[in-house]
């Protein structure tokens, strides 16, 4: 696949209509989306610019601690990790 720019990328993305959007987290050379899963558990699905891929970080609230659920990958690689892991 072609690399994608940040744009398609999101466009791409496969978003269970169940998660609810919280807010857009860009940084440097990244851009990011927020979505609340369910109470207390957030994903922050993001797009490194330097390396035109992208990742989930899972943040919970309860425990107050963030892992990295996948990292590297392209909008496919994403839907389907969602696909297979998060719904």
């Amino acid at each position: 696949m072609k690399d994608e720019t940040a744009q398609q990328f999101f466009d791409n993305l496969q978003i269970p209509a169940s998660w609810r959007f919280g807010k857009y987290a860009d940084y440097p050379n990244s851009v990011g989306r927020v979505y609340e899963i369910k109470p207390g558990i957030w994903l922050r699905i993001f797009f490194f610019t330097l390396a035109n891929r992208g990742g989930i970080v899972e943040c919970n609230m309860k425990e107050n601690n963030k892992k990295i659920l996948i990292d590297n990958k392209n909008s496919t690689s994403i839907n389907e990790y969602i696909q297979q892991n998060l719904i």
